[in-house]
């Protein structure tokens, strides 16, 4: 879809894409398959850890208020598709997991430039709801308060969480020491960035102990190394506030702290998981090892290119299929 640079079009189109897929599942098809790619969107931070999507094409026209949450509904453009792929698999007598998924962009990206997510790759194969919403960090999902109500009303086999990635790398610049000639390059990382962790592991542990207690089995995953780029290569995550804020302009700066911070949340993850209490029904993905660097890896400075995503579905695909036959058996 090759869309002109005028904002006013740009929001009838995302609009008639929206009753399009709704029209075409009321009549009994399937709008997932859909493709869309509205030009001149990118991702902005939201100053809450998240991100929302922001109009760079259009600076000659400021948007209403109306036209922003017409915009910002693309976070989760896909939702609709997730749900109606969901009810056709139980229509069909689909007889595999149940799953429901909450989370970040890693299970929702939206049609502004990136091919696939998570969920996209795992669609056909499992009967999945989603809750996700690109630029959701903690404090979002808990606000929106959406996972319990629903995991009441579908009684899933699975719930899959994709949460915690927006708070580490949301807000970089808050948990990373100035720039100093002094400080060695492995010493950046301040102490807020604990106080950060320690509240990610809380409320992982909260909803992971209710959900293991409800029946559940709870799929999570850590995060790949994610490449911090210049402001005006995209880097509008990492490598933009970094330079920012804290007037460090060394990629080997970047990389440092991306590599501690997120070697510290799947190692915390990691170890939660493997707590007793949860009877090995709590699964953690650590996806280090799996994602690899460069541009056939990594789309933007944290989300991944088709490749990267099917490669992380695969590992989720091979944890659901052992819930299976784990419970096949039981």
């Amino acid at each position: 879809m090759d869309l002109t640079t005028d904002f006013e079009r740009l929001i009838d189109e995302i609009d008639a894409a929206k009753l399009a897929g709704a029209r075409r599942s009321r009549n009994g098809g399937d709008p997932s398959g859909d493709t869309f790619d509205f030009k001149g969107l990118r991702f902005a931070r939201d100053g809450r850890g998240g991100f929302v999507i922001e109009p760079t094409a259009f600076t000659g026209r400021r948007a209403d208020d109306a036209d922003i949450l017409r915009l910002f509904s693309l976070l989760d453009f896909y939702r609709r598709r997730k749900r109606d792929r969901y009810r056709r698999h139980l229509a069909q007598g689909y007889s595999g997991l149940k799953c429901v998924a909450e989370g970040d962009s890693w299970f929702e990206l939206p049609p502004i430039g990136y091919a696939t997510d998570i969920l996209r790759e795992l669609w056909d194969d499992y009967a999945i709801l989603s809750l996700a919403k690109a630029g959701d960090a903690w404090e979002s999902v808990l606000r929106q308060d959406e996972l319990f109500t629903t995991v009441a009303e579908e009684n899933p086999d699975v719930v899959l969480l994709s949460v915690g990635g927006n708070n580490v790398l949301g807000q970089i610049e808050t948990f990373v020491h100035p720039w100093s000639p002094d400080r060695p390059t492995d010493a950046y990382v301040n102490e807020e960035f604990q106080y950060e962790l320690n509240k990610i592991v809380y409320y992982t542990e909260r909803w992971a102990t209710r959900l293991v207690d409800l029946g559940c089995d709870v799929i999570t995953h850590g995060y790949g190394y994610a490449e911090g780029r210049p402001a005006d290569e995209g880097g509008f995550l990492i490598g933009g506030p970094l330079s920012r804020e804290r007037n460090i302009h060394d990629r080997t700066i970047w990389k440092s702290v991306v590599r501690q911070m997120l070697d510290r949340f799947n190692e915390r993850i990691a170890a939660l998981a493997a707590q007793p209490k949860f009877g090995g029904r709590f699964h953690f993905l650590d996806l280090r090892r799996d994602i690899g660097t460069g541009p056939d890896w990594w789309q933007d400075e944290v989300h991944l290119t088709r490749k990267g995503y099917e490669v992380v579905a695969a590992k989720f695909r091979t944890r659901l299929e052992a819930i299976a036959a784990a419970r096949a058996g039981a």
